[in-house]
């Protein structure tokens, strides 16, 4: 069983150093994270994590 973390900023100017510390505040043992603008759907770091997650796995 494995905890992930999911972080994402929408705009080049923010940070994810808060999110990060968050998710490895509580318990995020693989973190997962994306500069991406709200207009697109692009993900592929949230698609990378959805194929790797598995049964019993957390994700924060």
């Amino acid at each position: 069983m494995t905890v992930y973390g999911y972080a994402r900023v929408s705009t080049a100017g923010q940070s994810l150093y808060e999110q990060k510390e968050t998710l490895k505040n509580a318990g995020a043992e693989m973190i997962f994270s994306e500069k991406y603008s709200g207009t697109t759907t692009s993900r592929p770091q949230f698609k990378k994590l959805v194929n790797l997650i598995e049964p019993n796995d957390t994700l924060i």
